[in-house]
């Protein structure tokens, strides 16, 4: 377990030191900017708060999935191009807790750049920080989090056992694709629910997501396979 957050604290340093991670956190801020000047009166009238939070709240899962796409390539791959990845997969940690700890260090930098992009405009509609705060908002993360988890985990197990980094392209869009598409065929639930709960539309998309990763760790990640792709 001790290795496990070695590579967590390995992997945030790496992302925080990116320029690429704070010009994307930037651009997505200036974006909330001028969707928060659209919204306008919503944001500060009580009673469409939570309808609002709802619908806010998952903007994350799009803006942690870019961040985790741009920062994927260098965390999962920079090992292999400087050539010191074998002594990583011969030390005492065991590939999975590699691949754990990159993931989790790079998911907490996705979704705390995402929430500081979402939450710095925000800032000054107190109501609209409250809203945010709700057990419903609670539940939504968590399905968010969890797609994010299988999106990330996917990514870098074939970043690390792929030689070619372009079969992970259509990869990218079918991942991309799975949470979001389902999205026009909830127009009526969004209509009247706001997104403010857990989605039963993105609860499906995580376990779906959730069983393809882990099927790649059970049946094709491993340390002979990581080697084989240097």
């Amino acid at each position: 377990m001790s290795y496990l957050f070695i590579f967590t604290r390995l992997t945030l340093r790496a992302v925080f030191s990116s320029v690429y991670y704070y010009l994307t956190v930037a651009v997505m801020t200036a974006l909330f900017f001028m969707l928060v000047l659209k919204l306008g009166p919503l944001l500060a009238d009580k009673a469409a708060a939570e309808l609002v939070a709802g619908q806010l709240v998952y903007t994350l899962l799009s803006t942690g999935m870019l961040l985790i796409f741009m920062c994927a390539q260098p965390v999962f791959v920079s090992e292999k191009q400087q050539n010191t990845i074998l002594p990583l997969l011969y030390s005492p940690a065991c590939a999975g807790e590699i691949l754990a700890g990159k993931c989790l260090g790079l998911i907490i930098a996705a979704l705390l750049g995402s929430a500081a992009a979402l939450l710095v405009p925000l800032a000054a509609y107190p109501v609209m920080l409250k809203a945010l705060l709700s057990l419903k908002i609670a539940a939504a993360l968590g399905i968010i989090f969890g797609i994010v988890l299988s999106y990330t985990l996917i990514i870098g197990m074939l970043l690390l056992c792929f030689q070619n980094i372009k079969v992970l392209y259509p990869v990218l869009f079918f991942l991309n694709y799975v949470p979001m598409a389902l999205l026009k065929y909830t127009k009526a639930y969004m209509e009247a629910n706001g997104l403010g709960g857990a989605n039963w539309t993105h609860f499906l998309s995580l376990c779906f997501l959730l069983l393809v990763s882990a099927g790649i760790y059970r049946f094709y990640f491993s340390k002979h396979r990581i080697v084989a792709s240097i």
